[in-house]
């Protein structure tokens, strides 16, 4: 039976464990242990730990350890070390950081004066000083959330306590994020895209892009495309012994536009693009359970944005629910490549 934990990375945990009677009690009271290392900083407690197993009549089939979302590669990667277990993952970056150094995100030039969380406190300082800030202000943000493919202030808020975006204090303001794009191929030379999403309100959210993931303090570009793949895929498609990064395919673009998921928002996006060899993926088009989630959203709270007393929609952020994805040749995809 293989056991993989679902978080930055993916790990094998030791047969003793994995071969006992009792495994499924010990495996929750191991990811409790290590989920003390980061819990606080997750808002949560160890309870948020699930474990998910694909087959319920096979004892060969995976299980999957669910840490919560804000839990950063770094994080996990130390809390196992502390255990005495090394990830596969970064087994396989080790050799291949020997001749390439992986670039990590830098966010926040030194020119820049970003905003902190401690200073918006929450998503209802987050909306004030957005509506401050963008040139339309208010109504700019009505759209978030409701219009096609736009997120909510609260998953901006999500993105910033993660760590995953810096927001430079101007107006208008100015959204930076590094971006792990992921270029998988199958054995047929064919390369994956995702075509849409559907969201955990029920909204569908075109994409026609390759799997993308923003990447995470501490994090490298090796480290991003492969927590992408394990989280997006999941655990059996997306296990590590499937995945061969191609370190010499790397690629760093940026661009300068206003950010599709929240309009009229000036974002920087540094793309750091590299192909994986994912093995045994389905041949034809297939869709994937992400159940995306974290709550940094003051508790789950509504919050009255307008001071009449209607409670807005902004203060619980909308999640992935359901990855679709689809094959297309390599022309295919330098023309989608190419609109970026």
């Amino acid at each position: 039976m293989q056991v993989l934990l679902h978080s930055s990375s993916s790990f094998l945990l030791p047969r003793s464990i994995i071969n006992s009677s009792n495994s499924s009690s010990k495996l929750i009271t191991l990811s409790k242990q290590l989920l003390q290392g980061f819990s606080h900083r997750a808002g949560g407690s160890s309870s948020q730990v699930r474990l998910k197993k694909k087959q319920k009549s096979s004892s060969s089939a995976p299980f999957c350890v669910v840490f919560p979302a804000s839990a950063t590669s770094r994080e996990t990667t130390t809390a196992m070390a502390r255990g005495g277990w090394a990830s596969e993952a970064a087994t396989s970056n080790a050799s291949s950081s020997e001749a390439f150094s992986m670039p990590q995100a830098e966010l926040c030039a030194n020119d820049a004066q970003c905003v902190s969380v401690e200073e918006l406190e929450g998503v209802e300082g987050l909306t004030q000083w957005l509506r401050e800030r963008l040139i339309s202000g208010a109504e700019q943000l009505k759209t978030w959330g409701t219009a096609p493919g736009t997120k909510r202030v609260a998953n901006l808020w999500t993105e910033l306590v993660d760590g995953e975006i810096s927001l430079a204090d101007a107006r208008p303001p100015k959204r930076t994020v590094h971006v792990a794009s992921v270029k998988i191929r199958n054995e047929s030379g064919l390369y994956l895209v995702e075509s849409h999403q559907e969201m955990s309100d029920g909204r569908i959210r075109p994409r026609n892009r390759p799997l993308s993931e923003k990447m995470r303090p501490g994090e490298n570009v090796d480290d991003a495309c492969r927590r992408g793949i394990f989280e997006e895929l999941g655990c059996e498609l997306g296990a590590p012994e499937r995945v061969e990064m191609l370190p010499e395919s790397y690629h760093r673009d940026e661009q300068e536009r206003d950010s599709f998921s929240y309009p009229g928002l000036l974002t920087q996006y540094v793309l750091h693009t590299m192909i994986a060899v994912v093995k045994h993926l389905p041949a034809t088009e297939f869709s994937s359970q992400e159940d995306e989630g974290g709550d940094h959203t003051n508790g789950g709270a509504l919050v009255n944005e307008s001071g009449n007393g209607n409670l807005s929609a902004h203060a619980t952020a909308v999640g992935v629910k359901k990855h679709f994805w689809k094959w297309v040749t390599e022309t295919e995809l330098a023309a989608i490549m190419a609109k970026f």
